[in-house]
């Protein structure tokens, strides 16, 4: 999966980092590989993940149909019409800086 790609790259960029500072100060090679692997896994995860969120949302934002306003369908019940949409429609479509606005705006950090 190419989703995959960088956080691999990150992760074993810093776990062979971390192997080699952890062999040099004289740790046993079971302790050094188990304590880089869980430290590599997590920075990557923390560096990569936040971009991984951002690439989605542009890419959802890109691939979604615009939003039109028109009622979609009557209540059977009732005879009324009613709304087939019920979000806003959204002006930033593929814009990284605006999703990443949008994201901080609405979700924080």
């Amino acid at each position: 999966n190419a989703r995959e790609v960088p956080f691999g790259s990150v992760q074993f960029a810093l776990y062979e980092s971390c192997l080699g500072f952890l062999s040099r100060h004289g740790w046993p090679f079971t302790a050094t590989a188990l304590v880089s692997g869980a430290v590599a896994g997590a920075l990557a995860m923390v560096i990569v993940a936040p971009a991984d969120v951002m690439v989605s949302r542009v890419l959802a934002r890109v691939e979604e149909p615009p939003i039109q306003d028109h009622v979609c369908a009557t209540d059977e019940e009732t005879g009324t019409e009613k709304d087939g949409f019920s979000k806003e429609p959204d002006d930033t479509g593929g814009n990284v800086v605006a999703v990443m606005q949008d994201i901080w705006r609405t979700e924080g950090l």
